[in-house]
Order: C-alpha cells, then structure tokens, then sequence
C-alpha cells in the first residue's frame, strides 16, 4: 500500500509544477490531559519502574530487548536496510530531475519514470516473492541476485542516453530492488534464535528507515553543489556497499 502511495504521488507534484511540504512531527493526546507530546517522547517512556506505570518494561528485561545489538547479524544487516533504503528513496525522490535535466523530459513524462520505478518495486515485492522460495536454496543467494540485476539495470539507466530506455531501465531496476527487503528480514529471522528476533528485527527496520533520511539528504547536497549528473555514481557506490556487505552476512541454516 505505501508503494502504491508512492506510485500515485509521484505524478501529481510534477503535473502542477508544486512540492508538498515535508510532514511535520507527529503529535498524540496525553490522555484528558490536553496536552500533546510526541511519539519519540512516548516511545522512550516504555522503560522504567513498573512501580510507577504498570505497562513500563524494567531494566533486566530491557537489556534482553538491546542484547542483539551486540550480534553480529543484527549490525550487519542494519548496515545493509540503511544503504538499501536510502539508495531506494534517493533513486524515487531524484529521478525526476535526472529525467528532467539529463534525459531532457517533460514535467509529466519524468513524473511516471518515477511512478514507473515504485511500481516495479512493488510488482518486484509481489511477484518475485514467490518465485524466490522455488529458485534459490536461501535468501542470502536471492539477494545477491537481486543486487547484482539491479547494478545491471542500474548501470544501462545510467550510461544509455535514450529518454524511453532510461524508463524502462529504471521500472526494472525497481523490480529487483523489491524482494531485497523481506529476504534480508527473512535471513535475520532465520539466523536469529527465536527471543531476539521481534527486537532485532525492530533494531533493523529503525535503522534502514533513517537511511531514507540520511542518504537522500547527503545525496541531495551532493547534486546541489555538483549537479545533478553525480547522482548515478553516487547510487551505484550504495549498491556495491550493499552487496559487499551482504557478503559478510552468514548463510541461512533452513534454507527458502
């Protein structure tokens, strides 16, 4: 579903030539209280004295949540949400520009490569999801596929100066950028003995999530300064780092 937001939204701003405003904090009601405070704040409430507050966690049980930040695992495949996510959201949020100035499109036609490469991200996550399991003996196979097609896709988006190749390069490479997500959650899972596993895949979500933040921002300054044509290398280097540290995660024992 968000992709499909994604999808949707994409063509909207550059039809109309305007930029929705970037969303504000969030803000919940403290009880009848009447006041507001926001969902960080809230969130790191839940530790404490259940003397206090019956529903807050005491600190030997919190330490068993934060235990798996020592594992190796857990780390390596945080390191890898974080390069992926922001490669991913740096691609969708830039590619309208790169179309614009390099590729010499329109304002509407940039606009659907974009919706373009989300839904081959969400056709990638749907489709190629079953297809995983019946092709590859572990997710960590299925996504060196996956890393090494979408470098491939990424590399003839890049170097083909054609305005429809570039369309097409780009849907693609967002199909294969699809399964990578649930086949580095489900290698975690299976890696992880069963009491780490809601924590570390919480600690892995988190952490790729502030990729998408990061990355984009630092890409963003980059194409400032130096121009939008930076953009490519700077997306392919996240794909390597993605792929060799992908190599330093541990084959799955189960299998697909």
């Amino acid at each position: 579903m968000i992709k499909n937001a994604q999808i949707q939204g994409r063509t909207v701003p550059t039809e109309y030539g305007h930029v929705k405003p970037a969303p504000k904090m969030q803000y919940v009601r403290l009880g009848d209280s009447g006041l507001k405070v926001s969902r960080l704040i809230l969130g790191t409430a839940t530790y404490g004295s259940k003397s206090d507050v019956a529903w807050r966690i005491e600190e030997e049980e919190a330490l068993k949540h934060f235990q798996c930040l020592r594992n190796r695992v857990v780390l390596l495949c945080s390191l890898k949400l974080l390069s992926y996510i922001g490669c991913e959201v740096s691609l969708g949020g830039w590619i309208v520009t790169f179309m614009r100035r390099i590729r010499h499109g329109g304002d509407f036609q940039s606009g659907m490569v974009s919706s373009g490469f989300w839904a081959g991200i969400t056709v990638g996550r749907m489709v190629l999801g079953f297809v995983t399991g019946r092709v590859f003996k572990s997710p960590k196979w299925a996504v060196i596929f996956y890393l090494s097609a979408a470098v491939a896709m990424h590399l003839c988006f890049w170097l083909i100066p054609n305005f429809m190749a570039s369309a097409i390069f780009a849907a693609f490479l967002g199909f294969f950028l699809g399964p990578i997500f649930p086949c580095v959650i489900l290698c975690l899972s299976d890696l992880l003995p069963s009491r780490m596993r809601v924590s570390a895949v919480g600690i892995c979500s988190a952490v790729g999530a502030s990729g998408a933040s990061i990355i984009p921002f630092m890409v963003g300054a980059i194409a400032q300064a130096k121009g939008v044509a930076v953009l490519q290398p700077i997306i392919l280097a996240f794909l390597v780092l993605c792929f060799i540290i992908w190599c330093f995660v541990p084959n799955s024992p189960k299998g697909l």
